[in-house]
């Protein structure tokens, strides 16, 4: 078994949601505005990146949704 340093915590839905939003801002950015990558002309196939970004975002807003679920069910 691997021992890691130092224990890697668990992400809670927070840390989860905030790494899908900034997933698919910077997706949806580089789809946008660059044709091409680095020095070496590498061509980056935009409809993969945007069908990411849209994969991403829908994962976010199923997570907001638990989110407002779960705040709304502790209320009651």
């Amino acid at each position: 078994m691997i021992q890691f340093p130092l224990p890697i915590p668990p992400l809670n839905l927070n840390e989860v949601t905030i790494f899908l939003a900034i997933s698919t801002i910077m997706l949806l950015i580089t789809s946008e505005l660059s044709p091409s990558y680095g020095p070496f002309d590498v061509t980056i196939e935009k409809k993969k990146l945007q069908n990411a970004a849209v994969a991403a975002g829908i994962l976010f807003l199923a997570s907001m949704v638990i989110k407002i679920m779960s705040i709304l069910l502790s209320s009651l």
